[in-house]
């Protein structure tokens, strides 16, 4: 059964191109083919049985169940099917200017005789007022929309009225991407803390005591599967510790040459340690706020 005996009847095929998706699915039949030839009877797995019985489907079967469907497809050139309407979309690419402000000047004039609406992106509010303040020396009174947002390119809208510009294309700078997925300082030293440990090291948490770092594991919360840090406790117990959290462990530094002993989860004999240490810190503190 091919995915596209299951799709609906009412379903909108999206693809850039049929000629190349054509082209492409040749290069895999001819892959497929290839490999086929290298299998023999004593090879096994689901890649040898795949091979035997060619359970793929040939591309011009494939493109005749798409063509069935109403196709959406973004190529100007020539398809292997009747298009019965066309979408133009009038956008163009924002203008370069390589940082000459007098032709930016003009061009922006131009734009708002034509009444269209400027908009500015950057990812920068003080790159705002650095339009203005170079507007304002070159005596162009210019009107214009500041979006702080990063948008990779400018374009042009006709059909709209739009003209979209970037701050980094009109300086001529390379926009570079950002990665959503970032850590903030004190999680990159903790992810530093994490890679440094070794297996069998000492580690405390402070809500749970010592334990010996195990490395790290892939476990599932909420359906989920995100990276731990596992540690074993005393009697082989073992906790899991988020990266979300690994601000609360930290490498065991004791006496060299002595090994701790390890905290019993559940126990609070910790707890115990730590309220009796806060009491020794403040007398401490008590003693030499008297001396002092």
């Amino acid at each position: 059964m091919s995915f596209t005996d299951i799709l609906r009847p009412e379903t909108l095929v999206v693809v850039w191109d049929l000629n190349l998706l054509r082209e492409k699915l040749v290069i895999c039949e001819e892959k497929a083919a290839d490999f086929s030839k290298t299998i023999s009877i004593l090879h096994e797995g689901e890649e040898a049985d795949f091979a035997r019985e060619k359970s793929y489907v040939k591309p011009d079967v494939l493109l005749s169940a798409l063509c069935a469907k109403s196709i959406l497809c973004f190529s100007a050139r020539n398809q292997p099917l009747p298009i019965t309407s066309q979408i133009d979309f009038s956008g163009k690419p924002q203008p370069q200017f390589n940082r000459n402000f007098d032709l930016l000047i003009d061009d922006w004039k131009e734009r708002q005789a034509k009444k269209q609406e400027i908009y500015l992106f950057t990812e920068n509010a003080r790159q705002v007022e650095r339009f203005h303040a170079i507007f304002d020396d070159m005596k162009a009174e210019l009107i214009f929309h500041p979006v702080i947002i990063g948008l990779h390119e400018g374009f042009i809208d006709e059909g709209l009225g739009i003209a979209c510009f970037t701050d980094h294309q009109i300086f001529n700078r390379f926009h570079r991407f950002k990665l959503r997925h970032t850590y903030s300082r004190d999680q990159a030293l903790q992810l530093k803390l994490v890679k440094d440990l070794q297996p069998g090291d000492f580690v405390s948490h402070i809500d749970y005591g010592i334990g010996k770092f195990s490395g790290l594991q892939k476990i599932e919360i909420n359906g989920n599967f995100q990276e731990a840090v596992r540690l074993f406790y005393k009697n082989n117990d073992i906790l899991y510790v988020s990266v979300n959290s690994l601000h609360k462990i930290s490498k065991y530094v004791g006496k060299e040459g002595t090994e701790p002993q390890l905290s019993k989860l559940g126990s609070d004999a910790w707890k115990n340690l730590k309220n009796k240490t806060k009491k020794k810190l403040k007398d401490i503190a008590a003693e030499l706020i008297k001396l002092y």
